[in-house]
């Protein structure tokens, strides 16, 4: 069986399908309540964990901001619900005034640094990972053990400056693809 670990999934464009074709087993990690529910509901009872939490580069909890386009009619803004605590060094998407009709609102949520997620879960090895935290990803990899090293890692990076990640996933062994807004890296 095959495992995949997606991280900041909101509810659109997820790895569900990989359950639904059989041979998968996997992890969905997103904090905004409303997309857990409709991940729970298209999930079934596929082999799939819906996890209620965020991955940052410590455990207990966070601050986020919750993005609602859909009410406004721009729904790529429900996917940029972002962290505000102090720790993320990335863009602050819907603290942009020009943003501030489609903030819906800050929650705190759990929170783990992914060595302590992998823990939790028994997670051992990952086949897939699928990374959009909307510029949080520095934070995600700060602090992580790289004991369980995925062999796939597809990573937004279009919020991120220059080669930020790629200097975070080259020192781990990885063959780099940079595209637009992605990056993909293989060991």
């Amino acid at each position: 069986m095959k495992t995949f670990l997606e991280i900041g999934v909101a509810d659109f464009d997820t790895l569900i399908p990989l359950a639904a074709k059989g041979g998968w087993t996997g992890y969905c990690v997103e904090p905004i309540p409303r997309h857990v529910r409709t991940l729970r509901e298209q999930a079934g009872a596929l082999p799939v964990a819906v996890c209620e939490c965020a991955i940052s580069d410590r455990t207990g909890t966070i601050r986020m901001i919750v993005g609602d386009g859909e009410k406004h009619g721009e729904k790529w803004a429900d996917g940029v619900s972002h962290v505000i605590d102090d720790n993320h060094t990335g863009p602050r998407l819907l603290d942009n005034p020009v943003n501030a009709h489609l903030r819906s609102g800050e929650i705190e949520v759990p929170c783990f640094t992914l060595d302590d997620f992998l823990d939790k879960h028994g997670i051992d090895e990952v086949d897939f990972c699928k990374i959009d935290v909307e510029g949080h990803e520095p934070n995600l990899f700060r602090n992580y053990s790289w004991r369980v090293k995925p062999k796939v890692i597809k990573c937004e990076h279009k919020h991120l400056p220059g080669n930020l990640l790629e200097q975070i996933l080259l020192p781990q062994g990885y063959t780099i693809f940079v595209e637009l807004e992605d990056i993909y890296c293989i060991l």
